[in-house]
């Protein structure tokens, strides 16, 4: 069971930051005290998030600072991604009205 929460979380990060808000003391009692951080964390940056959810819920070590690293590592690599494929979208629509 641990093992699919695990998967969940790194294919569907944000829906299994939004059920562990729901569900669980972990997001509030964690990094975050006030709502505005953990929403601006479940849009923007939601592996950096879980990661230091994770990490603060947990003894802070080592290791969870390689999780939140590793979780910045994923928030820029899918969003420049993204923006690689809309670019590429675009260059494709234009040259097929042309």
């Amino acid at each position: 069971m641990p093992l699919l929460v695990a998967l969940g979380a790194l294919f569907f990060p944000r829906v299994t930051l939004f059920l562990l808000w729901l569900f669980t003391p972990y997001v509030e009692q964690g990094p975050f005290r006030m709502l505005i951080w953990p929403l601006l964390g479940l849009i923007f940056v939601p592996y950096t998030t879980l990661a230091l959810v994770w990490g603060f819920n947990t003894e802070f070590g080592m290791i969870q600072m390689l999780a939140v690293i590793l979780g910045i590592i994923l928030d820029v690599g899918t969003t420049s991604n993204a923006e690689y494929v809309r670019r590429r979208r675009v260059i494709v629509v234009e040259e097929r009205t042309v």
